[in-house]
């Protein structure tokens, strides 16, 4: 109960202000005249409010009837009546007369800011995630950007000592790892130090992550971002956002462009995870300088504002943990450390053949080359130019391997690939065609599959 009166108090300003200045309207019966009396009447026009609107005078009005009625609602504990109310009364609102300048009197901003404190709150509580006021006290101390800002600092920390101490020790032992190398590329374009700790709160340091909006890997890159700093993307084929060794690298003179230019770390992180334009545009409409401004102001998106407070979290918690023995990945080591061959193939070359050569497996194979996401190189008509791509092979095995692969005739066999639909097929038959069974066709293309003339399938290798 405590929670919904918190709730009501936090939301109740969105519905209220502004409410108290009209006068409540209640019908009276209008008393029968004598039969005997005359009456010479003026009409009076009827005053609009200037704020109604909805094709008609009584968009604001009503809207205001509906909230107060879903608030009488909300004490008698009939949340789902509310509920409908408050709905009611939110679609009114929009189509009323009021302006941008008069929604600042409302300021829907700072109830929904309240609302997802309230959210947070209670989720906290929930999953028994307390943080205390010294806690709070500690961050603010460390990093001084406002009270709300250190809570979230502190509440992540506590997320990562608790619900989420299972990812998080999974995250930093493979961010460990890595760490040589981020660190190594940092110093030599001159990163700050909080800007490392972007990467295993974007992706968990995971390789082949997707976001909901379409970025990848460790750095998540969106495509054209990616393409716009020098790296390839060529669909399912190939698209080097997977390679660590090729897009921290580019994400870090991505990011060191965005703190020339913006001048603050946090400003920089911001602008890496909502858009540059977004943040120049707020800091000249707002007459601001760095983070903390717009922080206050709470003119970024919510995933950003809760962005930063994970970084500056997972930093703090992670410099105090040491691994006794973390594992490593042989291969990722091997990459990170520059221990590999390389050379270049100039026709389409199958990662089957390849592995066999070398007597390694196609998997490990394809570890060394991450950017690859189907078991060979592209095709050579989708490649403009020159056809020239880059395989990393263990040390000491590019000689043999060139000489042997030389020799071949077929340096390519299926092994996967894309198939263009056309009328008349079906599942089945596309299936037989490629050898493949219809179990390794659905789950390469995901459940369910819908089938038309000019569709792509993925077909997987055998």
């Amino acid at each position: 109960m405590k929670l919904k009166k918190s709730l009501l108090l936090l939301l109740s300003p969105l519905f209220l202000i502004g409410c108290s200045n009209f006068p409540n309207i209640s019908k009276e019966e209008t008393p029968k005249p004598k039969i005997d009396t005359v009456y010479v009447t003026k009409e009076i026009p009827v005053k609009i409010n200037p704020l109604d609107t909805l094709n008609g005078p009584n968009a604001y009005s009503k809207a205001k009837e509906f909230f107060e009625r879903g608030q009488n609602f909300y004490e008698e504990g009939k949340d789902d009546s509310s509920k409908v109310y408050f709905q009611k009364g939110m679609r009114l609102l929009s189509q009323s007369a009021l302006s941008l300048e008069d929604y600042n009197f409302i300021d829907p901003l700072e109830n929904l800011y309240n609302l997802e404190q309230y959210k947070s709150q209670k989720e906290a509580l929930e999953n028994e995630i307390e943080v205390s006021k010294e806690e709070i006290a500690n961050a603010e101390k460390k990093f001084p950007m406002g009270e709300r800002f250190a809570e979230k600092i502190a509440y992540y920390k506590k997320l990562y000592e608790t619900r989420q101490n299972k990812w998080f020790m999974n995250s930093l032992e493979k961010f460990l790892q890595y760490k040589p190398f981020i660190d190594s590329v940092s110093n030599e374009k001159a990163i700050p130090n909080l800007i490392k700790y972007m990467y295993p709160v974007e992706s968990g340091m995971e390789t082949y992550i997707k976001s909901r909006a379409g970025a990848k890997g460790i750095a998540q890159f969106m495509t054209q971002t990616a393409k716009l700093w020098g790296l390839k993307v060529m669909g399912i084929w190939y698209d080097e956002r997977m390679d660590p060794l090729k897009a921290i690298p580019a994400s870090m003179d991505y990011i060191n462009f965005l703190y020339s230019d913006l001048g603050d770390p946090s400003l920089a992180i911001a602008a890496y995870n909502c858009g540059e334009g977004r943040v120049i545009d707020k800091l000249k409409r707002f007459n601001s300088f760095n983070f903390d401004e717009l922080l206050k102001k709470r003119v970024l998106p919510r995933e950003t504002l809760e962005h930063l407070p994970k970084i500056y979290a997972y930093q703090e918690k992670s410099e105090g943990i040491n691994f006794e023995n973390p594992k490593k990945d042989t291969i990722l080591d091997n990459l990170l450390t520059k221990n590999f061959d390389t050379l270049n193939v100039h026709q389409q070359a199958s990662f089957g053949i390849l592995a066999k050569i070398l007597g390694i497996s196609k998997k490990d194979l394809k570890k060394y080359n991450p950017a690859y996401g189907l078991d060979a190189t592209p095709p050579e008509k989708i490649v403009k130019g020159e056809y020239s791509f880059e395989i990393r092979v263990p040390k000491g095995t590019k000689e043999n391997l060139v000489k042997k692969f030389s020799k071949l005739k077929e340096k390519y066999v299926f092994e996967g690939g894309t198939y263009t639909i056309r009328k008349g097929d079906n599942l089945g038959k596309i299936a037989r065609k490629f050898g493949v069974s219809l179990y390794q066709l659905k789950k390469a293309n995901g459940f369910p599959i819908i089938i038309y003339a000019g569709h792509r399938l993925i077909i997987p290798g055998n």
